[in-house]
């Protein structure tokens, strides 16, 4: 499977990318999904550094983007910049610690548990996903955004954990 994912989702930079295998071309799209490979153990050395120096064409205020802002694909999705889900914070921040990257992965995790925190002072409750270049719950939408999901307080939780154990 880690030959087969070299193959056919590396980037001439290192970096894995979604690929339409029937089309035999890689997405246009950098996003968080590039940082798969480092949470399952997959990537080596050199393409966790690769990962590792892409995080600024993620990383925002608040947490890590879906997808790079500006990445020229047209349509307003729910898993794109502004919008950072749990899951993705999670799996950046845990994939990145894994491959000894831990000042990275400490950043995002304070930047998410900051998100979190003033979110839930602000609104009261605990949301699906935000908006980390602003802080807020102003979010891309494709249906009424729910309150209170499992996986964002899990999140909260493992990275309040990570943090401060």
């Amino acid at each position: 499977r880690r030959a087969l994912m070299r193959k056919h989702m590396k980037n001439a930079d290192g970096l894995y990318l979604d690929c339409n295998l029937k089309e035999e071309k890689l997405s246009p799209v950098f996003s968080a999904a590039s940082y798969y490979p480092l949470f399952a153990g997959v990537a080596d050395e050199a393409e966790a550094s690769a990962a590792a120096g892409a995080l600024g064409r993620l990383e925002a205020e608040y947490g890590i983007y879906s997808c790079a802002p500006n990445h020229g694909v047209p349509g307003d999705y729910q898993w794109d910049a502004p919008n950072g889900w749990a899951c993705l914070q999670y799996m950046v921040v845990f994939g990145l610690a894994k491959y000894g990257f831990r000042a990275d992965a400490e950043r995002i995790a304070a930047k998410y548990l900051r998100l979190v925190d003033e979110n839930l002072e602000k609104t009261g409750g605990i949301w699906e996903k935000y908006n980390v270049a602003d802080g807020s719950i102003t979010v891309k939408n494709e249906y009424e955004m729910p309150q209170m999901m499992g996986w964002s307080a899990g999140v909260y939780l493992a990275l309040d954990n990570f943090l401060n154990g």
